[in-house]
């Protein structure tokens, strides 16, 4: 073989062996793995939330009474206390648009953040059957028997509870949880008077007024009559007749009887 040749061959290897080398002297790198972000917060389903009253379109808070009386544009709007309760006026950031399975409390009109927020209320109810488009009251019937148009309306016990045929205030449509509940007298009445307790399936019948009757008398009527004889005794004692005599002294008479 020729010195020219070889040189070439040499050269071809000396090539080969470069290109390989640099191939495996920088292999790829691969990817950094990519660590998930854990998050502190809690499901959501399981925390106590505020329940607040919103405003469909924007959800800014509104007064509570206006979702109480189902007013149109506004529902009900439920914040976790992991986030923060809005004022009334303000935005909420976060919630839910439906009742979550764990507890859910009023909350004070300020807002803020934590337990601080929210709003005990352990009062008792009163429910009264309505006709929602006035809030008058019917008879408990129409509720009882899902009558279109007629809705149970829950009213605190210690608030006056309006008559079949008035207005009813100041109550709420959202059933209350976790409390007693009554059903009221047709009559109506304070809270604590009208409230039918679960000891009587029937209202306590009303007493009608009669008129004051008169208290026994103590006094004997009439004074004892003493006894006394009827009649006289016929039978007079007899007497002894009596004997006078005259007697005359100086021209004088007198008469003289024994």
């Amino acid at each position: 073989m020729s010195p020219a040749v070889l040189r070439a061959l040499l050269t071809g290897v000396a090539v080969l062996l470069a290109a390989g080398c640099g191939a495996t002297a920088s292999p790829q790198r691969r990817p950094a793995d990519t660590v998930p972000t854990r998050t502190a917060q809690r499901d959501q389903s399981t925390q106590d939330h505020a329940e607040i009253c919103v405003e469909d379109r924007t959800r800014v808070r509104t007064e509570d009474q206006r979702c109480d009386d189902r007013q149109r544009g506004h529902s009900w709007y439920y914040v976790p206390l992991s986030a923060t309760v809005p004022a009334i006026g303000r935005k909420a950031a976060s919630g839910l648009p439906y009742a979550p399975p764990g507890r859910a409390y009023r909350a004070v009109r300020k807002g803020g953040s934590g337990q601080g927020v929210l709003i005990v209320d352990d009062r008792d109810r009163v429910e009264i059957c309505v006709q929602v488009s006035t809030r008058v009251r019917v008879p408990d019937e129409r509720c009882e028997d899902l009558l279109d148009g007629y809705a149970w309306y829950y009213l605190v016990i210690d608030r006056r509870i309006p008559a079949v045929g008035k207005r009813a205030e100041r109550g709420s449509y959202l059933p209350p949880r976790q409390l007693t509940t009554y059903r009221a007298r047709r009559d109506g009445g304070k809270g604590g008077t009208a409230a039918i307790r679960p000891e009587t399936d029937e209202p306590r019948p009303t007493p009608t007024p009669t008129a004051t009757a008169k208290k026994p008398s103590t006094r004997a009527t009439a004074r004892p009559t003493p006894t006394r004889p009827t009649t006289r005794p016929t039978t007079k004692p007899t007497t002894k007749p009596r004997e006078c005599r005259t007697v005359r002294s100086g021209g004088r008479a007198t008469t003289r009887c024994s």
